[in-house]
């Protein structure tokens, strides 16, 4: 569970456990995944991760709004206020210099091909010869925070202020 001072774990089967950051470093928390048996925790902050004597750590060069945290493929990928990174061996890759990596959803019945929300509107996500090719969707520059797919080519998207609109993909996802 993200909180606005730390973040807690609710096992329903176990003991609770509740980390609490009495340093503020931490912040207010927007995102926390499991990724190869560590504890990653994205807040307003940075990126941290919980080392294995669960000591919160930050990681370099994280600085600013970590918004979401993803494993798509085998890959940690890291939306935040600078664009989008993929997070190796705890240190961070940028893949897409587009601000603001909220959300990003796989499109249903396509192997590699991704659509995020940005502060700048819709932002494709495919994978080809194993390297992501990034491309933005310019018909709009609205922001969208978060995006769920009716079917393959029709989402509906959050507008991050202004309500809820229908987006329609052409197919090859290059337009909208």
């Amino acid at each position: 569970l993200g909180l606005d001072n730390g973040i807690a774990a609710v096992n329903l089967s176990n003991h609770n456990y509740f980390f609490n950051d009495l340093s503020g470093k931490l912040g207010a928390v927007y995102d926390v995944i499991k990724y190869k048996e560590t504890i990653y925790i994205g807040s307003n902050t940075g990126l941290f991760f919980l080392d294995t004597k669960n000591k919160l750590q930050f990681i370099k060069g994280s600085q600013g709004q970590v918004w979401n945290l993803k494993e798509i493929d085998g890959e940690l990928f890291c939306g935040h206020n600078e664009g989008t990174f993929i997070i190796t061996n705890k240190k961070l890759q940028k893949v897409s210099s587009y601000t603001g990596g909220w959300s990003i959803e796989k499109v249903p019945e396509k192997k590699n091909i991704f659509i995020q929300g940005t502060y700048a509107g819709f932002v494709r996500f495919k994978k080809e010869n194993k390297k992501w090719v990034v491309k933005h969707l310019g018909e709009t520059t609205m922001p969208f925070r978060s995006l769920v797919f009716e079917d393959a080519k029709t989402a509906w998207a959050a507008h991050a202020y202004k309500g809820l609109y229908k987006v329609k993909f052409d197919n090859n996802y290059d337009t909208i």
